[in-house]
């Protein structure tokens, strides 16, 4: 997954599945070996959910600060 933040920093983390429910996809995130210093390496849980015709992603990192976000496909 890659992620990039407000002024063009960008952060690349490798999911791994842990869990599949009738509600969510649960996976491991972990900081790519080739991120540069301010990317955060440690693993934490992240958490994916239909929301209608979106996706809520929910990663539970308090080094973070815990960020949610919902995303739309764009057609």
């Amino acid at each position: 997954m890659r992620q990039t933040d407000q002024i063009g920093g960008v952060c690349n983390d490798v999911l791994t599945l842990k869990k599949v429910t009738k509600t969510e996809l649960v996976t491991t995130s972990v900081g790519a070996e080739s991120n540069h210093a301010g990317c955060d390496p440690a693993p934490h849980t992240v958490r994916l959910s239909l929301a209608g015709d979106d996706l809520k992603y929910a990663a539970e990192s308090e080094a973070e600060g815990n960020p949610t976000a919902r995303l739309s496909r764009v057609r």
